[in-house]
C-alpha cells in the first residue's frame, strides 16, 4: 500500500512515517506542503493520503479540493491528520471530501482505527460500484452474444471480490450474497 503524508513540520512528519511504519505501512511517501504533495498526487497510484491542514503554499484544505476535483485522485481515500479540532473545521474538511478526520495529538491505535475505518469503508464502496457494473453488463445482455462478451468482467469480479479473507467478514455478507445471485443468472444466460 503506498501512502502520502502531507506535513509541513520535519519532525511531526517523522513521527508520522514512524507511526505508520510500525503499523506495517513500508511505503510511506511525503511532502512538505500541498503543492508538493499536489505534483506527487498526480502521478497517480497511491492509495491513501494523510495530510495535515495548516500549511504554506498550499493548505490541506486546497490539496483535498484538489484531489476530489481531479479525475485520476478523486477517490482517492483521505484523512485530515491536524490540531484544528473546532467543529466548523471538522464539517468543512468532511464537505470538501474528506473520508475521515483526526485531531492532533493521536497515538498509533487512533491513527491505525482510522485508516482501517476509511479503507474498509473504501473497498465496501469498490465492490458495490464493481457489482452494480456487474450487474448492468448481465442485465443488458439481450443476446447469448451479449452474455458471452460479459464474461471477462464478471471473471475479473468474482477473482476481486471472492479473497476468502474478505468474505469472512460478516460486513460482506451481502457480497457474497450478490456473488451466488449473480453466478446462478450468469449460469442461466
Amino acid at each position: 500500500m503506498k501512502l502520502m503524508v502531507v506535513e509541513d513540520s520535519t519532525s511531526m512528519r517523522k513521527v508520522l512515517r514512524t507511526m505508520l511504519r510500525s503499523l506495517g505501512f513500508v511505503d510511506v511517501h511525503e511532502a512538505e506542503d500541498g503543492a508538493d504533495a499536489w505534483e506527487q498526487l498526480r502521478e497517480g497510484g497511491f492509495d491513501l493520503l494523510i495530510s495535515d491542514w495548516n500549511m504554506p503554499n498550499m493548505s490541506g484544505l486546497e490539496l483535498l479540493e484538489n484531489v476530489r476535483s481531479h479525475e485520476t485522485t478523486a477517490d482517492l481515500p483521505v484523512i485530515m491528520a491536524t490540531s484544528r479540532t473546532e467543529r466548523d473545521d471538522v464539517i468543512a474538511a468532511m464537505k470538501a471530501g474528506a473520508n475521515n478526520y483526526i485531531s492532533k495529538p493521536f497515538n498509533p491505535a487512533q491513527l491505525k482505527d482510522k485508516i482501517d475505518k476509511v479503507l474498509q469503508s473504501f473497498a465496501a464502496k469498490q465492490s458495490h460500484l464493481e457489482a452494480d457494473r456487474l450487474d448492468e453488463v448481465l442485465l443488458n445482455s439481450a443476446s447469448l452474444e451479449a452474455s458471452v462478451g460479459a464474461q471477462l468482467p464478471f471473471v475479473i469480479f468474482v477473482e476481486r471480490t471472492t479473497d476468502p479473507e474478505v468474505l469472512k467478514r460478516p460486513d460482506n455478507r451481502e457480497v457474497v450474497r450478490s456473488i451466488r445471485l449473480k453466478v446462478d443468472a450468469f449460469n442461466k444466460v
